[in-house]
């Protein structure tokens, strides 16, 4: 959790991106679940931000007593290439 005085400084975007690679190189996992609840529109900014848009389903989550929220999959493959992207236009924070 990071402090709402602490949101739009890029610590949850690098948090993200730290976390996805090592699901992907350390643990050498295929696919990444993301999933939130409908309501959270700041997650949803940074799921767009990270490059994950077209990725994006309104679906029933896996969590909680709510049935319905947002979910991205993401292959390791797909990754590489977002990666690859965000790096190239200098966007890339590790």
């Amino acid at each position: 959790m990071i402090a709402k005085s602490h949101w739009r400084k890029g610590y949850g975007l690098k948090t993200f991106y730290t976390f996805t690679e090592y699901a992907f190189i350390t643990l050498d996992i295929m696919r990444v679940r993301i999933e939130t609840d409908l309501a959270n529109e700041p997650w949803r900014r940074l799921m767009h931000a990270v490059g994950l848009t077209e990725f994006e389903e309104q679906k029933r989550v896996t969590y909680g007593e709510k049935s319905m929220g947002y979910s991205w999959l993401v292959d390791a493959a797909t990754w590489q290439v977002i990666r690859e992207d965000m790096q190239k236009r200098g966007k890339w924070p590790l």
